[in-house]
């Protein structure tokens, strides 16, 4: 299989992070999970047991401390082309 990279935006679009479990359970070599706009308000605990990094930005911009491991926009494109498939939700 290849890489998938799922860059979620509203922490309450339920079918994002469902499929994004999905695609962890049917052993993707590597299925990153990035939050970004709303979604980082949530927060990484709500995907325990797959990789999850939010972006730097969007926690500044709501007022969270970005973690060590934020993506800034320039990570965020590197990884847009590191990965075989990307989806937007």
């Amino acid at each position: 299989m290849a890489s998938l990279l799922h860059l979620i935006r509203d922490p309450r679009d339920a079918r994002a992070l469902e499929t994004a479990f999905a695609h962890n359970r049917e052993g993707w070599d590597r299925v990153l999970v990035v939050l970004l706009h709303d979604a980082v308000i949530a927060g990484p605990h709500r995907l325990l047991g797959l990789p999850t990094r939010l972006g730097a930005e969007d926690c500044r911009a709501r007022g969270i401390i970005p973690p060590e491991d934020a993506v800034d926009v320039r990570e965020l494109v590197e990884l847009c082309f590191a990965h075989d498939r990307v989806i937007l939700w």
